[in-house]
């Protein structure tokens, strides 16, 4: 074989490369989080109904005229009232005397259901509350025409009479507006007490039973000069109408009026919530003569 000439070197040997094995990728599980259980709502207990309740009592038994629903909240009447005072309650009459409830059953003027008490037929006079606690019902004393021209202030008739003329000038004059009733009430929980006066305007017809040209509640503010502001009543409607108390069914410190309205085919009781404007009726009761 021939040689390399000399001086010249010989080429490396051939290195011989190892094959590198293969790397398989191996798929990737895509590892999903498990769902979450859903919180479940919390169940709370139904509500116990609850409230103030102002009743008339008659000889069918205690009948609703409006009550609060303080779990709600709103005022009511009818059987949401009922609801309110279920079998066994202790209800507290006018008397003083706790009845109680024992079912319910047809009332015996005015339509709907009256509560069924424990108590004399002679003990259900007046009116009842439930809760037993009465401290939410003020009466006002009974008072004749003369007792309210005593306790008015001299001027207050001449000035409701200015306001009536005011706001019917059909009427024509007011001078012989008459007052009927004056009650001295804090309607607005500030501490300073309004005066209600109940008034009536004598119709033309000379006879004694004729109905009154006018009727109504003004409202006397409890600042001085203001003027009266009529909270209820029309001309030629025929219904008088008395302050019977105050209730306070819903707690606020701003009581709403107890009310006896009257005309020639019976009388109503019922609940008015004084606002900036006319009363508002939350409830009622009728007897028709």
């Amino acid at each position: 074989s021939k040689k390399p000439p000399a001086g010249a070197e010989s080429p490396p040997p051939a290195i011989k490369k190892e094959a590198k094995p293969e790397l398989r990728q191996e798929a990737k599980t895509e590892v999903k989080p498990e769902p979450k259980a859903e919180a479940k709502a919390e169940v709370k207990p139904p509500v116990k109904p609850h409230g103030r309740v102002f009743l008339a009592a008659s000889e069918s038994g205690l009948i609703p005229i409006a009550c609060h629903e303080a779990h709600v909240p709103k005022f009511s009447t009818g059987a949401p009232c009922l609801a309110l005072a279920p079998v066994g309650t202790e209800l507290r009459l006018e008397s003083g005397a706790l009845a109680r409830v024992t079912g319910t059953g047809p009332a015996a003027c005015g339509g709907g259901q009256a509560l069924v008490v424990e108590a004399p037929a002679e003990a259900l006079r007046g009116h009842a509350t439930a809760p037993s606690d009465p401290s939410f019902v003020e009466t006002v004393p009974p008072s004749t025409p003369a007792d309210a021209a005593e306790a008015a202030p001299a001027d207050m008739l001449a000035r409701i009479a200015t306001a009536v003329a005011t706001d019917y000038p059909a009427l024509g004059d007011t001078k012989g507006l008459q007052l009927h009733q004056w009650s001295e009430i804090d309607l607005d929980g500030d501490g300073k007490p309004e005066g209600v006066a109940s008034v009536t305007l004598p119709g033309a017809s000379a006879e004694d039973d004729a109905p009154p040209a006018f009727a109504g509640l003004y409202l006397v503010p409890a600042v001085e000069g203001a003027r009266p502001r009529k909270i209820k009543g029309d001309p030629g409607a025929g219904v008088q109408y008395t302050v019977l108390g105050v209730v306070d069914l819903d707690a606020d410190g701003r009581p709403e009026l107890w009310l006896n309205s009257y005309d020639d085919d019976g009388f109503a009781w019922s609940i008015e919530q004084h606002g900036s404007a006319q009363l508002t009726e939350l409830g009622r009761w009728r007897c028709d003569s």
